[in-house]
């Protein structure tokens, strides 16, 4: 839970930050971008909201000797191509693996935590923001991925 925490603190901070000239936002403009913001805060909600192509755009990986890793630095491509019944994974354009999903609350009575569950594959927490999507495998020391919505 630690380990968790440290790693969503920088992210706190950084999209906390201020607006032009290091001013902070006024109560207008927070207002304004709340009004354009779609949190998907239910396993129903990210299922509607899920299906389509995600391009990844970066990943945080692993444990106490963790680095950031991109396109550009890894040299690659991935991809997640949605359907309401499965998930399939790309890699440079080239089908890795597909399989069906569900999508739960992580533990019972944790309505803040979205369980993602592939059936040839690993558990993972899932928040879906707006055209970002996270699939979080940091609750055990694992890598954290980060897409957004293909336009």
């Amino acid at each position: 839970m630690k380990k968790l925490l440290l790693l969503l603190f920088p992210l706190l901070v950084i999209s906390s930050c201020c607006c032009k000239n290091g001013k902070s936002c006024g109560k207008k403009n927070n207002e304004a971008s709340s009004k354009n913001s779609t949190s998907y805060t239910t396993p129903e909600a990210i299922a509607a909201a899920l299906p389509g192509e995600w391009i990844w755009i970066k990943s945080f990986c692993c444990g106490r000797t963790s680095t950031w890793h991109t396109p550009e630095t890894d040299g690659s491509t991935a991809s997640l191509l949605f359907t309401k019944e499965k998930a399939e994974h790309f890699k440079n354009g080239k089908s890795q693996s597909s399989s069906t999903y569900n999508l739960a609350y992580f533990e019972e009575g944790a309505k803040d935590k979205i369980a993602y569950n592939e059936s040839e594959g690993r558990k993972a927490m899932i928040r879906l923001s707006n055209d970002t999507l996270v699939v979080d495998y940091g609750y055990m020391d694992l890598q954290t991925e980060y897409y957004v919505r293909k336009k």
